[in-house]
């Protein structure tokens, strides 16, 4: 078996030669680098083009954000298994072939993805997401213990058992966890127990700290007419007190908060008023403080 593993590219040259080794360093050989570049005006590309190996390719787009960026580079593989990667995380040595060990072993895996660690650039790690035993899940249950069991770069799927399944490109925020949804509802994610996979938090222009539109965030968009499952309605729920208050922590915006609030108020109903409350609150000292 062999890998098309996809990096988006805007404006990373502080991290994207590091991202690349990791990746042409792996000890599983088998695969092609699709690094599209999504309009980058920073030195990204000059980095990338001072590398020579035959199994990398960079794509160019302008600028469409992040869901184009990875639906080009998906489209561009030759190869049925896609495992993305940010053009600021790392993986370990034994990432992709963790991978196909795994999906060798279990011919009918279609989606499959590694524990990983949060760090800083300078290496000091923040925290762990893992699953203590290898096998299948269903991602709504388990997102229930593990808020969020996968990243964009831990992940990897058949792309050709998702024919209809794309990044949402009216999205900027949210859009991975979108995407994330929509193939747990055609089939159960297989979770290593072991960490192969980095995000780095300080990395330079990270999108999840800035400010975007509602209307092209994830939890703005949830169709919550369809939730009859009581799991389904319980992650949701959580996303969407999870999303206010990270309005909150990055934003310091009431404005947006009340707008999410209020949207659900009625899905998330007497509990969820109460816990929009206490977040409120505690927010509000926070800031006069």
């Amino acid at each position: 078996m062999m890998f098309s593993v996809v990096i988006p590219l805007y404006n990373k040259e502080q991290s994207v030669l590091k991202t690349i080794n990791s990746v042409l360093n792996q000890s599983f050989k088998d695969f092609e680098l699709i690094v599209v570049n999504d309009g980058s005006t920073d030195n990204s590309v000059n980095q990338i083009n001072t590398i020579n190996d035959e199994r990398l390719k960079i794509i160019h787009q302008e600028n469409k954000g992040i869901s184009s960026t990875r639906n080009t580079g998906i489209r561009a593989a030759k190869f049925d298994w896609i495992a993305l990667l940010d053009a600021d995380d790392l993986w370990d040595q034994h990432h992709l072939e963790n991978f196909a060990s795994s999906i060798n072993k279990t011919p009918e895996v279609k989606v499959i993805s590694s524990g990983y660690r949060v760090a800083k650039k300078d290496g000091t790690k923040l925290s762990e997401t893992v699953v203590s035993k290898e096998g299948f899940y269903n991602f709504f249950d388990i997102s229930l213990i593990h808020r969020f069991v996968v990243h964009s770069s831990s992940i990897a799927f058949n792309k050709n058992k998702f024919t209809n399944i794309w990044f949402n490109e009216q999205l900027s925020k949210g859009e991975d966890l979108h995407f994330w949804e929509q193939l747990a509802k055609k089939t159960p994610f297989y979770l290593l127990a072991t960490i192969s996979s980095s995000y780095i938090d300080d990395a330079e222009n990270k999108v999840v700290y800035k400010h975007h539109p509602l209307s092209k965030t994830h939890v703005y968009t949830i169709d919550k007419q369809n939730l009859t499952d009581d799991k389904k309605r319980k992650y949701y729920n959580n996303l969407i007190l999870h999303s206010i208050f990270m309005v909150f922590e990055k934003q310091q915006t009431i404005s947006d908060a009340l707008k999410i609030y209020w949207k659900y108020a009625s899905f998330i109903g007497l509990k969820g008023f109460y816990e929009f409350g206490r977040i409120l609150i505690d927010k509000r000292l926070e800031v006069k403080r």
